[in-house]
């Protein structure tokens, strides 16, 4: 491994470590939730405030163009919620926003790159300040997740078996800060990199892991993995592409424990 290479890039590297486990936790809980269509129409409506934003809002203004994109966030939030949509309902809202998307750039071309870096984001292409950025935010939703566990577990409960969403002060504190930190990652990792880390996972370990503790230990170690060493395999190999070899390295990884776990339930256990 060529140190002298990989050095400059130790903040990404660092970031990569940091977002994809916290990703990949609250994953857990929207997979568990049933929430995995509403974060593919989520996605596309906050791809939609990002050119819209592009087009609107003077460069130098970045964060009133995050607001931008967190005004169409929580207008999707709050559209889903409000309607109940089904399954079918978010996927509609899905195609038709990556139609309406691909639509704006048939209008205005020079969106095609915001568009094609949104999708197909490139970890490796991070700024230094962008990395620092969200090392901070995944680091702290690692620590709030920690402390909150017994809460967001009892919320979780509460939504599954009795339809009733907790809306204390601490969980609305909680939530307003996970969604400001799925955005962020949206916008800086792509769409791809996102909802690999959110939910394969969760559906590779959801039917292996004995406990909820294997559960999201098992989605921590494989997500590190994977995006660490695509990460450091892309910087070494130039003919590797960043994401989609991480992606690649934890589809692996979750398919090797699918398999080791119907080999184990196979084997007949010794007497």
């Amino acid at each position: 491994m060529n140190l002298e290479l990989v050095i400059p890039y130790l903040p990404v590297i660092i970031a990569a470590m940091l977002v994809s486990p916290a990703l990949a936790i609250q994953g857990a809980f929207i997979t568990q939730q049933g929430q995995a269509n509403w974060m593919l129409a989520i996605s596309q409506l906050c791809i939609t405030g990002h050119l819209l934003g592009k087009v609107f809002v003077p460069q130098e203004y970045f964060l009133l163009e995050f607001l931008v994109v967190i005004l169409f966030y929580w207008i999707g939030h709050y559209f889903s919620k409000r309607h109940q949509l089904d399954d079918i309902g978010l996927l509609s809202i899905f195609i038709s926003f990556m139609a309406i998307n691909y639509q704006l750039i048939s209008f205005i071309p020079i969106l095609e790159s915001h568009l094609t870096s949104t999708l197909y984001g490139d970890i490796a292409t991070l700024s230094n300040q962008d990395a620092y950025f969200l090392s901070v935010l995944a680091f702290t939703y690692l620590v709030l997740n920690l402390k909150f566990l017994s809460i967001r577990l009892r919320s979780l409960i509460d939504l599954i078996h009795y339809q009733v969403e907790t809306s204390n002060l601490k969980t609305v504190l909680l939530n307003t800060f996970i969604h400001a930190f799925l955005v962020f990652s949206l916008l800086k990792l792509g769409f791809l990199f996102v909802l690999a880390f959110l939910l394969l996972p969760s559906q590779f370990l959801r039917n292996s892991s004995k406990s909820l503790n294997s559960f999201l230990l098992g989605g921590v170690i494989i997500s590190i993995l994977s995006s660490s060493l695509g990460l450091l395999g892309s910087l070494n190999w130039t003919r590797l592409s960043t994401m989609p070899t991480q992606i690649s390295i934890l589809l692996l990884l979750g398919l090797t424990i699918k398999a080791y776990s119907w080999v184990s339930k196979k084997i007949p256990k010794r007497l």
